[in-house]
């Protein structure tokens, strides 16, 4: 039996996503909840400073560092393989956010809140991009 999205999902995950961006965004973000469950760590830090910046502005920003990702490969620090890193699929779920954004002009709180572990992950330098 196929379950039908509640309300507060479509509006999260519209219909203007594909099926694949509506995956990513939401195993980025259920990653970040267990992430989150853990406690308080340095990156708390960095997304309080984000906290500031209205949907716009965390869009172009976002916008700005994702055109650069978006160039190469994507991985964190951590030796270990590619499959196993979570950063390729942040940077996915940040490009999906980005064009939804630009499509909509309305940003969901959920959205919002994977736009800044993405810039909070950039700052802190755990996100690396190589040359494709």
């Amino acid at each position: 039996m196929k379950s039908h999205p509640t309300e507060e999902q479509s509006q999260w995950l519209p219909e203007m996503m594909t099926p694949e961006q509506r995956k990513t965004v939401t195993r980025a973000y259920n990653h970040l909840m267990e992430r989150e469950a853990r406690g308080w760590d340095g990156l708390d830090d960095y997304i309080d400073y984000l906290e500031y910046l209205d949907d716009d502005q965390l869009h172009r920003e976002a916008d700005a560092i994702y055109a650069e990702h978006a160039k190469g490969k994507v991985r964190c620090l951590q030796e270990h393989p590619i499959e196993n890193c979570f950063i390729p699929m942040l940077v996915d779920a940040a490009g999906a956010i980005i064009e939804l954004y630009k499509e909509t002009n309305s940003m969901h709180v959920k959205n919002k809140y994977i736009i800044q572990y993405y810039l909070a992950m950039q700052q802190a330098g755990i996100i690396l991009c190589d040359p494709a």
